[in-house]
């Protein structure tokens, strides 16, 4: 039966299974993907969202957070009360914020996607649509990873929803959304894919998370 979606139907592919990793606002993982380093190179990280729940007034869900933390060349992406994903990359010197109007409903798929392409010009996208376009030059080394994680002391902020099919590439950007149709595959570039098969892993190598503290997978996905 096809998942309707906020950009179109997505037709289940006879015999394909689609999963996804459940966050239960109280749970997070990480992968021991060692230092997630694109320094002055390009980048990407991709992944299909779905929120069971809009963040309260005043909040934000923590989606993802590459050694944000720290405030040292961090990446974190959330969802805030307005129903839209932000990102921000903080440098050693600055804090550069990714914003897009673009809103998803709770109970909805929907593809984001963060990347630098060569000469520093990086995009938020939902689905689509690209919103500002930072021009970011900085040497950048996201020293660890967190999904569906809170912020600071890990008491608030966890992710509240599902997410599908995500992959972190050293290397390569791209400029213009291509919202995939179905389950994404290595490429030489790629250090972390994941939420997309019934074992909670890394399919770069196969391991488990290195922590895991309530994630679950379920057979519910985007395609």
């Amino acid at each position: 039966m096809p998942i309707l979606s906020s950009f179109g139907t997505l037709k289940k592919m006879q015999g394909r299974q689609s999963f996804s990793a459940n966050f239960n606002d109280a749970s997070y993982c990480t992968f021991s993907a060692g230092s997630l380093s694109p320094g002055s190179s390009p980048f990407s990280v991709e992944f299909f969202l779905n929120m069971t729940a809009i963040p309260a007034a005043g909040t934000e869900d923590v989606i993802l957070d590459f050694g944000y933390a720290t405030l040292v060349r961090g990446l974190r992406i959330v969802f805030d009360e307005y129903s839209r994903v932000t990102a921000e990359i903080s440098t050693s010197s600055n804090i550069y914020t990714l914003l897009n109007a673009t809103t998803i409903s709770a109970g909805v798929w929907a593809y984001v996607a963060v990347s630098r392409v060569s000469g520093g010009s990086t995009r938020l996208f939902v689905n689509s649509t690209q919103g500002n376009v930072p021009n970011i030059t900085a040497s950048l080394s996201f020293t660890s990873n967190r999904f569906g994680t809170g912020v600071n002391t890990l008491t608030t902020n966890f992710l509240n929803g599902r997410i599908a099919s995500l992959r972190y590439n050293n290397g390569t950007g791209f400029s213009t959304a291509t919202i995939p149709t179905a389950p994404l595959t290595a490429t030489a570039q790629t250090q972390i894919l994941t939420f997309q098969t019934p074992t909670l892993i890394n399919e770069i190598g196969g391991a488990a998370p290195s922590t895991n503290t309530g994630v679950t997978v379920s057979q519910t996905g985007p395609f």
